[in-house]
């Protein structure tokens, strides 16, 4: 027998009587070219194993790598990860579930990584294996947002304003207080900010602007001209790099709750009536995002805090919503999907456990959930 329709993208509606589509822990794949059964067929969503053991229940963990070496930070400590999953602890750092860890590179020119987390900004020297609070008395601490690095300088974006400051050149440890750009384009305090290509992408509270190298020696960012986006965000952490463009969950003067990907300087919406509802009905300013690339499938995973039931994905590859969970089966129901941050290192898809500090291999050849226990 045959069943029409019934693969498919999740798409679970308000109203169950017009559509109540709920495609969990799998993903869709055209079957072209060919002549294949049907258009489509469901494929299983990658399982996880333990790859390293860095904190303990509790410990959120963030990982980062670039040029053959990863780093994490669980709870508040913060290590480097070897090939065979061994860490080494380099030291403690703040942590605040509300302003979690970015981490960034200026790589073999200026051998640091520069982390941001709970406001504050710390350097690590790749050369000498330390780590230490950026010391400079015109860096931003206790602003410390976020950070980015492009062009041989480290941006960091100033919580609550509509500013961002930079580095000297190659030196995460150098900072003057008069390297500040703020905008004057709106009104509206930045929450967000990423590069994407050689531009960097700033988003406030209800628009959005894109910055440039103009290569002026007393500055060198400035606003593209001609570009302003009338959609900001509800959540500094959802705005991801994928697919040669960026991703979000926007905000505006109109409302909130549609997840956004970057047309050149246009943002286009992507989710669907499903996915809003999902959003709203639960906090859309309690999201982070990350994504990650499988068997050529691109995949944003939103992660929304405060629901316990399964996570929202896009894949971006297919233009389609998944969702994933983990099955609680003695409770009959649905609990989100553990990791929270993502890197490549090792040939590997890695990531970090929103619970625990544990970073697992995540991969669609490892068929379990092989998880520590929260």
């Amino acid at each position: 027998m045959v069943v029409e329709n019934f693969i498919g993208p999740s798409n679970k509606l308000t109203s169950v009587t017009a559509d109540v589509d709920k495609t969990v822990n799998m993903y869709e794949e055209v079957i072209a070219p060919g002549t294949g059964k049907g258009g489509s067929a469901l494929f299983p969503a990658p399982g996880l194993s333990v790859y390293s053991s860095v904190g303990g229940p509790g410990d959120i963990t963030y990982v980062f790598a670039q040029n053959d070496r990863m780093f994490a930070v669980a709870g508040t400590t913060f290590y480097e990860i070897y090939e065979d999953g061994s860490p080494v602890n380099y030291g403690t750092v703040v942590f605040d579930a509300r302003y979690p860890v970015t981490m960034c590179t200026n790589g073999s020119a200026g051998g640091q990584v520069f982390i941001t987390t709970g406001l504050f900004g710390y350097i690590f020297d790749l050369n000498t294996n330390t780590l230490t609070l950026i010391a400079d008395g015109e860096f931003p601490q206790g602003e410390a947002l976020m950070c980015e690095f492009m062009d041989g300088y480290f941006l960091v974006l100033l919580y609550g304003s509509r500013a961002f400051q930079i580095s000297a050149l190659e030196d995460g440890t150098s900072w003057d207080g008069l390297d500040i750009a703020e905008r004057s384009e709106s009104s509206d305090n930045f929450r967000a900010m990423k590069r994407s290509h050689r531009e960097i992408w700033l988003l406030g509270e209800q628009t959005g602007e894109v910055w440039f190298d103009s290569g002026d020696p007393d500055f060198p960012f400035a606003p593209v001209q001609g570009v302003f986006i009338e959609q900001g965000t509800s959540e500094s952490f959802s705005l991801v790099r994928v697919v040669n463009t960026v991703m979000w969950l926007g905000e505006s003067e109109n409302g909130v709750g549609v997840v956004w990907i970057a047309d050149g300087y246009t943002p286009k919406r992507v989710s669907t009536t499903a996915i809003e509802d999902m959003i709203q009905l639960s906090n859309p300013s309690h999201c982070r995002a990350w994504a990650y690339q499988e068997r050529g499938h691109t995949f944003y995973v939103l992660n929304i805090l405060d629901r316990d039931d399964t996570t929202p994905v896009f894949d971006v590859t297919m233009g389609r919503w998944d969702e994933r969970g983990l099955w609680d089966e003695p409770n009959q129901q649905w609990h989100p999907n553990r990791p929270v941050s993502y890197c490549y290192a090792y040939s590997k898809n890695l990531v970090g456990d929103g619970y625990t500090g544990t970073i697992y291999e995540q991969s669609v050849d490892i068929f379990t959930q092989d998880l520590a226990d929260v």
